[in-house]
């Protein structure tokens, strides 16, 4: 079995958070979700970011929506905010 460690959890996370930024995710929200990854906070991180892609519509693909779903379990992230991300238009 492969075994993933909290540093490929974080550096995926970081790339997450770059990918919802490219999409429409403002750069102050960005900045902050990566100051709590990097600070070991990424189940916080985690959830304003669903909060924020929800709460500001941003579209996104149904592979980043995937990605962060499977992120999220590794944090623990409860689905009442990944449950957020079904909501969202889907990017071409």
């Amino acid at each position: 079995m492969l075994r993933v460690t909290s540093d490929e959890y974080e550096a995926e996370l970081t790339r997450l958070i770059e990918r919802c930024h490219e999409a429409g995710l403002s750069a102050h929200d960005r900045d902050q979700m990566l100051d709590l990854t990097t600070h070991n906070e990424g189940t916080i991180a985690l959830e304003h970011l669903c909060t924020q892609l929800h709460e500001y519509d941003i579209a996104l693909s149904h592979e980043t929506r995937e990605a962060i779903r499977k992120v999220s379990k590794a944090y623990r992230v409860g689905d009442d905010y990944t449950s957020l991300l079904d909501e969202l238009p889907i990017a071409p």
